[in-house]
């Protein structure tokens, strides 16, 4: 049997990759960003009580993972709007 974290790999890694590689543009930072939101919830999993219920934490994980390696990244700047786009990608608006 799978523990949660392997059910939430298995569910989540294409979904969360495509929406951190809408923001970022690039292969390599994507699977940077990835890797650390995969080892937060991994170091996290402990917490996990509901695979099914963990989409929204999982995402605002990759959400502020985003964030984090522009603020890390200045020379590097979001293009104009990506969370709009980003949101528009994936049908929040």
């Amino acid at each position: 049997m799978e523990s949660k974290f392997e059910q939430l790999y298995d569910i989540y890694y294409d979904c969360v990759y495509r929406y951190i590689y809408v923001a970022v543009k690039n292969k390599r930072n994507a699977e940077d960003i990835i890797t650390t939101v995969f080892t937060e919830i991994f170091e996290s999993k402990d917490k996990i009580t509901e695979v099914e219920l963990s989409k929204n934490w999982i995402f605002r994980i990759a959400h502020n993972s985003i964030l984090d390696f522009y603020r890390k990244n200045s020379k590097v700047t979001p293009s104009k709007n990506f969370l709009d786009r980003i949101y528009e990608d994936f049908g929040y608006i």
